[in-house]
């Protein structure tokens, strides 16, 4: 049994863009570096999936862009705006609508995690 707090929704998000830093400013395109990649994508995805369906701090809204997508991090939700975090993984991609100050419609992020929850629902049921 761990001695060790468990972390904070924040604390994990925290470490997690940390590490997307460094992993891509520190490696070349290798299998070491690819492995590490899918690491990072399974921590955001685990970070999304404890933090439940529809809007709520920890959730991983993400758009289509160029080739990829842009990934960003539910970080604080009041009445009518919602703050995101941009999560510079994979090519890093950014949402032009998305200003650098994070913040957004809510209603805005709604829609994108309920579209986002339903392709889930409708994929999860397939296997």
């Amino acid at each position: 049994m761990s001695t060790e707090p468990e972390l904070t929704i924040g604390q994990r998000i925290t470490g997690l863009l940390k590490a997307v830093h460094e992993h891509k400013t520190s490696h070349a395109v290798t299998s070491v570096y690819l492995k590490r990649s899918e690491e990072l994508y399974a921590e955001m995805d685990k970070i999304d999936q404890e933090a439940g369906e529809g809007l709520a701090i920890g959730r991983v809204v993400k758009w289509p862009h160029a080739d990829g997508y842009a990934y960003y991090f539910v970080l604080a939700i009041a009445a009518r705006i919602v703050t995101l975090k941009h999560i510079p993984i994979g090519d890093a991609w950014h949402n032009p609508v998305i200003p650098q100050n994070g913040k957004i419609t809510k209603k805005i992020v709604e829609d994108a995690l309920r579209k986002s929850d339903k392709l889930k629902r409708l994929f999860q049921k397939k296997k």
